[in-house]
Parts: structure tokens; C-alpha cells; sequence
């Protein structure tokens, strides 16, 4: 039979709650038979209290990561911009797997809409320790374009400050982009109607501010202007 680790709390003289160790080892006569035991005693306070700081501490990270993941799409890089982590959001929207995504990087999700001087302009920023943010066009794995807001965050180690993670969050706002294109075009139509009318139509709004002109006043105003020069 070996030894018995065993803890307890114990009130000392002033009140104060302690925690003890005790580890007791049996004793055996000739028969083998337990006729006693020799027992230590420690005061663990101070690790138990760590012990129990680290634990609060690593619920209080799970709650705060619950609730970034519930908002936001994550993911951390290395510095060379190998995936190491996405969150659930992540790969729901990139229609990619975390098995998939791990140890790829971000080009596994380039829809090609941005310029080569557009990547060039984050990398530089992020690897000078600069936080980047815009929006990015993205393409997920079955070939649906989604939009997002997307900030990047250096982060550094603390031995010598170099960077060596770089940690990502972004909000979906393919919606809002969808919305906008639509209104874009319903512009475009617009004005290509009131082009197409032969009458002069200049839209103002409630403060008497021009808001846009068809084709015919924009000639008649051009005309004009040019025999007020003469």
C-alpha cells in the first residue's frame, strides 16, 4: 500500500480559513495488518489560493471567449500568416472546416477583388507592429462571396517584444454590401430614366440642395455657361 494524500480547511486562532496537506502513510505489523499510520502536515494556503485565482481566471477567459465568439469571426496567425486557430464563426461563414484551415493561410479564402497593392499595404502595416482594418471581399470554399469588417492585431511575445502572432476579428457585413449594391443600381437606373427624358429635371432636397441633374439640364447649363463667357 502506498501513501494518502488528503486536504482539508482548518479555521486558525484568528478565524482565518487555511488549507492543509496531509499525506499519511499506513503501518504494517508482521501479519500485515494496519496497526497505525504516520501522517505529515503542510499548509498549501498560498498554492491553493493560486490554484484557485487560475482557475477563476481561466472561467472568466472561456466567458469572454463565449461571447467574442458569439459576435465575432476569429482567427490568429503566425508571422508568416499560417492559420494556428479560427473560431466556429470562422468556418461557418468560410464554409471550410478547422482540420482545412489550420496551417493554411488567408489566400485559401481570396475571392481576387483586391489589388496586390491592397495586401502589400497590410502586411507592411501589421508587420511593423501597426493594427490594420477595412473591409475585405472573401470567397468561401463552395464559391459564395462574403463580406467583412476585419481588424488585425499584432501580438507580441514577451521575451525580447517581437512579434509573433498576429489575431484577427471581423464582423459579416456581406448583408449591408448586398443592400448597397442594390441601391447602387437602382441608382444607376434612375438616372439613366431621367437621362432618357428630353425635359430638364433637376432634383432637389428638403433644404434646396441639388441632389443630381438629367442629361438635358446638364447641356442646357453647359450651353448657357459657355454664351455667358462669350
Amino acid at each position: 500500500f502506498g501513501g494518502y494524500d488528503i486536504f482539508y480547511v482548518r479555521q486558525d486562532e484568528k478565524g482565518n480559513w487555511k488549507w492543509v496537506s496531509v499525506y499519511a502513510t499506513p503501518l504494517f505489523n508482521c501479519e500485515k495488518k494496519i496497526y497505525g499510520a504516520v501522517a505529515t502536515f503542510r499548509e498549501i494556503t498560498k498554492q491553493k489560493q493560486v490554484e484557485l485565482d487560475l482557475k477563476k481566471t481561466h472561467h472568466e477567459l472561456k466567458q469572454k471567449q463565449f461571447a467574442i465568439d458569439q459576435h465575432a469571426i476569429v482567427a490568429v496567425t503566425d508571422f508568416n500568416g499560417k492559420i494556428t486557430f479560427v473560431n466556429e464563426k470562422f468556418c461557418k461563414i468560410s464554409e471550410y472546416s478547422q482540420t482545412e484551415l489550420l496551417g493554411q493561410d488567408h489566400r485559401i479564402i481570396n475571392s481576387g477583388h483586391h489589388s496586390k497593392f491592397f495586401f502589400q499595404n497590410l502586411y507592411s502595416k501589421i508587420q511593423s507592429g501597426e493594427i490594420w482594418h477595412s473591409e475585405m471581399k472573401n470567397i468561401s470554399k463552395y464559391g459564395n462571396i462574403f463580406w467583412v469588417e476585419t481588424t488585425i492585431i499584432p501580438l507580441f511575445n514577451e521575451t525580447d517584444g517581437a512579434i509573433d502572432h498576429f489575431i484577427s476579428f471581423g464582423t459579416d457585413i456581406t448583408r449591408q454590401k448586398k443592400e448597397q449594391e442594390e441601391l447602387d443600381k437602382s441608382q444607376i437606373f434612375a438616372n439613366a430614366v431621367i437621362d432618357s427624358v428630353s425635359a430638364h429635371i433637376c432634383v432637389l432636397n428638403k433644404k434646396g440642395e441639388i441632389l443630381t441633374v438629367n442629361k438635358a439640364w446638364r447641356d442646357f447649363y453647359s450651353q448657357n455657361s459657355k454664351q455667358d463667357s462669350i
